[in-house]
């Protein structure tokens, strides 16, 4: 069996990018790619506290290594201040520099890894908080108690950030609404499920009895900012019914939204997966809306479909997705074909 020398997994040979030669080395330097992983999180996090605690650290360990960086590159990467620190000219560029070799790290040891099908190294996964208890816990759980030399870190946000994060490269694989495209991600699709409307408990709504768009747009409405998959698909079927509407908040947080609704503000909808999360926190009811449904998909970028890691993932997330759905957990949802 073969394993990543030390070497390939931690250091680079690359090109100042600081304006000047790097002493004694015609331009270029051997960076210990753990010093990047460590620059790259108080880059992302603003603190050193804050990285210290994102890659389990202890921060004067972390403080010290950053250190180390600054004097082989010769200049300050940070300027530190009371509140935390912000990059120099000089940070912004080894930061988008070191972004990209910590995802080519990652592809060298998927290629690697290949030989020995297994994953090996860090997978930076995408993943909407209210697909929590339905897809995210069961499947991490499952896959870094079974790939020991694998890590994850979970990137949660709303599925148009998440599906940028996929394209840009910060995030590896996400799992996103069927709203953006990118020629340079492959998708896979997840499942399909019912959008609810979401009232006080005190509505009754029931998940037996389904509600109109009509019924829906005569309340106050509380819902999700552009872009959205289920905003698109609830302005075109109001459209549709001619009805008119009274927004009184749009928000991206679901939590949010759920919390107004339970105080009266008005009616909101969203996926049932959506609505299920927020109603463990809030006293809210919910009903199937008449002939609306948001299916989700899996997205990685093109270059790393042969990765260990996603081709896992991915078919673990669709086994759980089909595992919730036949529990009775994941209620109006369908499995999608590949």
């Amino acid at each position: 069996m073969r394993s990543a020398s030390p070497i390939a997994q931690r250091y680079c040979y690359y090109r100042c990018d600081t304006g000047s030669a790097c002493a004694g080395c015609g331009g270029g330097r051997i960076v210990d790619f753990r010093q990047l992983r460590y620059f790259v999180a108080v880059a992302d996090t603003g603190t050193f506290s804050g990285a210290a605690e994102r890659i389990r650290i202890a921060q004067p360990a972390l403080s010290r290594a950053v250190a180390r960086l600054e004097d082989e590159i010769g200049k300050p990467l940070f300027v530190r201040h009371a509140s935390g620190v912000t990059l120099t000219d000089i940070g912004s560029a080894l930061h988008r520099r070191a972004e990209g070799l910590l995802r080519d790290l990652r592809r060298l040891q998927d290629d690697i890894a290949a030989d020995e099908g297994e994953p090996l190294g860090l997978t930076v996964v995408g993943m909407q908080p209210s697909l929590w208890a339905l897809v995210t816990a069961p499947v991490l759980t499952d896959y870094l108690q079974r790939y020991k030399r694998a890590s994850v870190r979970l990137m949660s946000g709303i599925s148009a950030s998440l599906h940028d994060a996929v394209d840009d490269g910060r995030a590896d694989i996400a799992v996103v609404s069927a709203l953006a495209i990118a020629s340079s991600l492959q998708y896979v699709p997840l499942v399909t499920e019912r959008i609810v409307a979401v009232a006080p408990a005190a509505r009754r709504l029931r998940m037996s009895r389904p509600v109109s768009i009509a019924e829906l747009a005569r309340a106050p409405l509380v819902i999700s900012q552009r872009p959205n998959i289920v905003r698109a698909k609830l302005d075109e079927a109001i459209a549709r019914s001619g009805a008119a509407v009274d927004i009184r908040c749009e928000h991206d947080n679901a939590d949010i939204m759920a919390a107004l609704v339970a105080a009266g503000i008005g009616l909101t909808a969203a996926p049932y997966s959506v609505a299920r999360q927020a109603q463990a926190n809030h006293a809210i009811s919910m009903a199937p809306l008449e002939d609306l449904t948001m299916s989700w998909r899996i997205c990685f970028s093109k270059s790393r479909a042969g990765s260990n890691a996603i081709r896992i993932l991915t078919t673990m997330l669709r086994q759980q997705a089909a595992q919730a759905i036949r529990s009775g957990a994941w209620k109006t949802a369908t499995l999608d074909a590949e």
